[in-house]
């Protein structure tokens, strides 16, 4: 496939990621599985401690209009303009050019025809298994957050609030509440990952909240990450300390971090939630939030 003016490049460093960044806040609508949030959490957490995975950029005229990556041996993540639809061909024949595995795995938004047209042109098919919904709530009618008594929410102070910081999302995602039961798992995040995390725009400070019990642990967290050019936000990660849960804080802290976005700018709020049977917790608190589902994940694979 031939797109005129095309030049295709490796990912060199974090003003690549920028770009990347751009194209997603230039093209983003409840029709795009990507925030630029999700670039900031994913690469910052992952980039420190695991090798860089292999990334690609394609310009045109200068201007960023897809990229990819893969996360070793199989799994796949792009973005394509719509504008330039044939491009998707030429992302996808990069990405099983460089998968490791028989399998080339991705996940899309259902709205994304643009996608999924390629995908199945490519010889991708769809498979069943666990997905995302993607949920959304305005944020001119919010209601103040309700604590229990001896608890507050606050933004974090860094660098004072960095260790617990932390140590909250750790234990939060240590223990996760799925449909049959408490699952023990590890999570990813270390001190090195979250200072990753923290240098990379745009994350805030001041829309990263938590819930602080009586005794000065940190209970349960929030970062939400702002599109000015949007108004909108992602939360992503949300989560609470297995020791404080069914206290309310997960919805608590959420609402602090939504008012303090709404105080600087933003109109709407977005998150992602597992849509199947076997981890509804989360979904049941954005719907109690009064989040409201516009689309969903499908998964493709090749090969």
């Amino acid at each position: 496939m031939c797109v005129k003016g095309l030049v295709a490049r490796p990912y060199q460093d974090e003003s690549d990621l920028l770009a990347m960044q751009a194209l997603v806040q230039r093209i983003w609508s409840k029709e795009c599985h990507i925030h630029i949030g999700d670039l900031a959490w994913q690469r910052g957490r992952w980039k420190a401690g695991k090798p860089d995975w292999p990334t690609m950029l394609w310009e045109i005229e200068g201007s960023i209009a897809a990229w990819g990556w893969m996360q070793l041996p199989n799994e796949f993540e792009f973005l394509v303009d719509p504008a330039v639809p044939d491009l998707v061909d030429v992302v996808l024949d990069w990405a099983k050019s460089e998968t490791l595995s028989i399998q080339l795995k991705t996940a899309v938004l259902d709205t994304e025809a643009h996608l999924i047209d390629a995908l199945l042109r490519h010889g991708f098919q769809a498979v069943d298994g666990w997905f995302f919904d993607y949920m959304s709530r305005p944020l001119h009618n919010l209601p103040e957050p309700v604590l229990p008594p001896g608890f507050t929410a606050r933004a974090v102070a860094l660098p004072d609030d960095f260790e617990r910081r932390v140590q909250v999302h750790r234990k939060a995602w240590s223990v996760l509440p799925f449909a049959d039961g408490e699952r023990v798992v590890t999570s990813k995040l270390t001190p090195e990952a979250f200072q990753e995390t923290v240098t990379t725009w745009p994350y805030r400070a001041e829309l990263d909240w938590v819930v602080v019990s009586p005794d000065g642990e940190f209970a349960a967290t929030c970062c939400t990450w702002l599109d000015e050019k949007n108004g909108v936000i992602e939360l992503e990660p949300v989560g609470t300390d297995p020791a404080y849960r069914h206290l309310g804080l997960g919805s608590a802290v959420c609402l602090a971090a939504m008012n303090a976005a709404r105080a600087v700018g933003a109109q709407d709020a977005i998150v992602y939630a597992r849509g199947d049977g076997a981890y509804p917790v989360p979904r049941i608190l954005y719907a109690k939030l009064e989040f409201v589902g516009y689309g969903r994940t499908r998964t493709y694979v090749w090969g």
